[in-house]
């Protein structure tokens, strides 16, 4: 009796273990997507030209940063990072300034100018913070701020 007792411990064990798997679902987008913050919503490089950002796992789409917002310039889509505390930074092309959003992107921010002759061909965005951020250039170039 112990033997069986043991055996269906087991065995009911085992389908626990089963029921524990990760479960995968498609997503809808529009583009590439870039991200997800904390509170489940998905962000996408939308057209070239913008930000989408979905809240219901990628049945709608809403462009959050782009012309149709009032933010003109071609969004870069490698230049997008969400740091750990959820503030969401954006490089565009014209490369003279990085846009962020601390409330999900439902507003967004510009900061002061950046030499763009200093900077040029950016590549690549790394929020490690809210405040610390890391770019990399095409020819090799690292840089990195702390004040955001």
């Amino acid at each position: 009796m112990k033997k069986l007792f043991t055996i269906l411990i087991i065995c009911i064990g085992c389908f626990g273990l089963l029921d524990a798997q990760n479960i995968w679902k498609p997503i809808n987008a529009q583009g590439v997507i870039l991200g997800a913050s904390a509170d489940g919503s998905l962000f996408a490089h939308h057209d070239s030209n913008g930000i989408a950002r979905s809240q219901d796992e990628g049945e709608t789409w809403q462009i959050v940063l782009g012309p149709e917002t009032g933010y003109n310039g071609l969004f870069n889509m490698y230049c997008f990072s969400i740091s750990p505390e959820g503030r969401i930074f954006v490089f565009n092309n014209s490369q003279i300034s990085m846009m962020y959003s601390d409330d999900n992107g439902d507003t967004w921010q510009r900061t002061t100018q950046i030499s763009s002759c200093a900077m040029s061909g950016i590549s690549g965005l790394y929020a490690s913070s809210e405040n610390t951020v890391t770019i990399w250039t095409s020819d090799g170039e690292v840089y990195w701020t702390l004040d955001g």
